[in-house]
This record gives structure tokens, sequence and C-alpha cells, in this order.
């Protein structure tokens, strides 16, 4: 049996239903926190933000995830599975919904860069599906066991023009309107994120 991604968002679906859903980004509060910023009130008053988020009327939160962010000396770019994993938690246990945002990049994946990251390189397309489909759930497998199991997962981070384009500067694999139907169809395998039929067996659905 073939697993995907896709079944994950039907199942977030479901649950969603008649539900609205108010938050934002947070990907950089750990680290602002460690930085010694205090979060305050209308009042001037210190408050910790998660619960004071909460209590204002918000009920979910964003966290993105890069596969390798020591490869980038942006400061930003600091969302590792640890530090995802101990943000994640916290989000939960505040009583709030978890988004968690998959760049599959070792960097910023916007449309205007989409670069593979460094340790799947060499991989063909193949391999390149099969990669995927181990890190995410290896990633899932990992959060649900930190207390830190995401509601909702954004595979891709604005993947307008297609995701994992290979090497940063490289033309090919993008997806543009005028682009070959080769790439969309690398496209669409990649978000389908199954493993090849010679393993797919062996595995067993994502932890969702």
């Amino acid at each position: 049996m073939r697993t995907t991604i896709l079944s994950i968002f039907l199942a977030a679906a479901i649950t969603a239903a008649g539900q609205k859903y108010v938050g934002g980004d947070i990907s950089m509060l750990t680290k602002y926190e460690e930085a010694g910023v205090v979060y305050k009130d209308k009042d001037g008053n210190a408050v910790q933000p998660l619960p004071f988020f909460k209590e204002q009327g918000l009920n979910a939160m964003r966290v993105r995830l890069f596969v390798d962010p020591s490869q980038d000396n942006d400061k930003g770019v600091c969302q590792d599975l640890n530090y995802v994993k101990a943000l994640g938690k916290r989000i939960k246990d505040t009583g709030m919904a978890f988004m968690l945002d998959f760049h599959y990049s070792d960097t910023w994946a916007d449309p205007a860069k989409q670069w593979t990251p460094d340790a799947w390189k060499s991989l063909n397309n193949e391999q390149l599906c099969d990669k995927i489909y181990e890190y995410t759930k290896d990633c899932l497998s990992q959060l649900k066991a930190a207390g830190a199991t995401p509601d909702f997962i954004q595979t891709g981070n604005e993947i307008s023009y297609g995701m994992l384009w290979g090497t940063e500067g490289t033309n090919e694999n993008r997806c543009y309107t005028n682009s070959p139907a080769a790439n969309w169809t690398r496209f669409i395998n990649l978000l389908l994120t199954r493993k090849s039929s010679s393993t797919a067996s062996a595995h067993p659905s994502l932890p969702c």
C-alpha cells in the first residue's frame, strides 16, 4: 500500500470542519526569548507570550522547519527539528493548534528560491521522493514522541513554482506555465512523497 501526505490534509480537513483558526507564525519566539526580549500587554505588564496570545483569542501557531539550518548564516534560519519539537510542545501544552511548515530546504524557500537541501543534492528524482518520505515520517514520529504532534501540516513553503529545484542558481525543475510537462510531473511526485514500489510495503503509514 502506498501512503501519501495527502491523507494528512484529508484528516485535518475533517477535524477542522466548522472550526475557525486564528494565529500567526512564532518561529522566532525561542530565539527572541534567549535574547532577553520581554513581552508586555498594553498596560506595560510583562506577560508570558503563548498564554497571553491564547487569552487574546488566538488558537493556532505556525512554526517553520528547515532540514539543516546550520548551512545558512541567516539568524532567522535556525529552526531545526529539536528547536521545533520544543516550541511545538509549548504550543500544544498551551492548548493551541500547532501548524508545522516543512520547508524541505536548508534555507528560506519561497517562489524565488526552492533549493534542495545540501545533503540531498546527489539524489535522483526517485531517491528524492524516498528521502522526503523518510524525512517527513521521521520528523512526525519524533514530534509525536515529544508531545508536539502537528494539527496542520504545510507541505513545502510558498511552492507556487515547484520545490526542491536543485543546487542554488539552477534553472531546472522550476514549474512555470511554459515549463516542460516533466517538471510538473516531478513536482507532483515530490508532493505525493510515496515510497518507490520496491520499498513501499516495508513502511507504515505516517503517524498523523
